[in-house]
């Protein structure tokens, strides 16, 4: 994945930890999609995307309809 290789270079990127989550929850990876998230709120609490990403993650395993 390329999301990890970058991540290797610049491991305390909020951005790639919030873009490999996504795609995790696209292939529904979701304790991977989960670890990631958690990882870039505690790197950049004002990040609003993940936190998106978390939500959604959240809500498609406990099947949960969002507005």
């Amino acid at each position: 994945m390329a999301y990890s290789k970058a991540l290797q270079v610049s491991p305390t990127s909020a951005v790639l930890l919030a873009n490999r989550a996504l795609a995790h929850l696209h292939l529904e990876n979701y304790a991977s999609a989960f670890d990631d998230s958690s990882l870039a709120i505690r790197l950049d609490p004002g990040y609003v995307k993940v936190r998106f990403i978390l939500l959604n993650m959240c809500s498609t395993t406990y099947n949960i309809k969002l507005l």
